[in-house]
């Protein structure tokens, strides 16, 4: 009894941790919000215990923090601290796409060829499924690099590129912190990719890694014009819907 019980704690935490996780990508929890056991345990129908955990676990993958006054708020993140996340990515992603290079086996290609199909296929407008769909693609460059630990520290990074400002958030609807939402992103993005495609497939690691490093600065690039106000504005699927976990670039 004693293990069941376990395991269904564990089965609330868990569902705890991707429902709020998925607030905070898709923007429904914006930087600084406060997040209030009582509240969430009547949103998502959970007791505090398995809500607290969720929390404690994305505090120690720095999504939330602590509140000045007490309790946590969601981790904001300014224009200096976006600089050093990115300077991070540039490094290792073409890290990621130089050890793909060597190890991705031809189902992997296969599959980013799949997904390059699919991004071509999606309206440039869709920036939620396109942000989805570069999720997925990153990820199976990420796998394919064969290094475990250099998975964990992009995905984290991923995470915390979730928490980088978003224009437009006076609107009623939040937006998505993606890109995709910056007119010409998911044309320039999907050259990019078919470029990287073909470097991996030619065994090419040195080029891997040049056009993997080349698209993260154009999405820092975005960015940064982004915030400045010159990014085009988009709609954030509801929280209730999928979980998705977008990838910000």
């Amino acid at each position: 009894m004693a293990l069941e019980q376990e395991r269904e704690t564990r089965s609330l935490v868990d569902r705890a941790y991707l429902r709020l996780k998925a607030a905070i990508h898709t923007g429904q929890f914006q930087p600084g919000t406060r997040l209030r056991e009582v509240e969430l345990g009547e949103w998502l129908g959970i007791s505090r215990t398995p809500i607290r955990e969720a929390l404690n676990r994305l505090e120690s993958e720095g999504m939330i923090e602590a509140a000045p006054r007490g309790g946590r708020v969601v981790t904001g993140l300014d224009q200096q601290r976006m600089s050093e996340i990115y300077a991070v990515r540039d490094v290792l992603e073409g890290l990621a796409a130089e050890l793909a290079a060597e190890h991705a086996s031809s189902a992997e290609l296969a599959t980013l060829r799949a997904l390059l199909d699919q991004q071509a296929q999606t309206p440039a407008t869709d920036a939620i499924a396109l942000a989805q769909q570069n999720t997925a693609f990153h990820d199976v460059i990420y796998r394919a690099a064969r290094n475990r630990y250099l998975v964990i520290v992009l995905r984290s990074l991923e995470n915390a590129s979730a928490l980088l400002p978003v224009p437009g958030t006076t609107h009623s609807v939040p937006l998505p912190g993606t890109t995709y939402n910056f007119p010409g992103r998911a044309e320039s993005a999907l050259a990019q990719h078919r470029q990287l495609v073909d470097a991996l497939e030619a065994r090419d690691a040195a080029r891997a890694g040049k056009i993997a490093r080349e698209h993260i600065r154009e999405a820092e690039r975005i960015r940064l014009l982004m915030l400045s106000g010159t990014g085009a504005p988009g709609q954030a699927p509801a929280v209730d819907g999928p979980l998705a976990r977008p990838h910000a670039e």
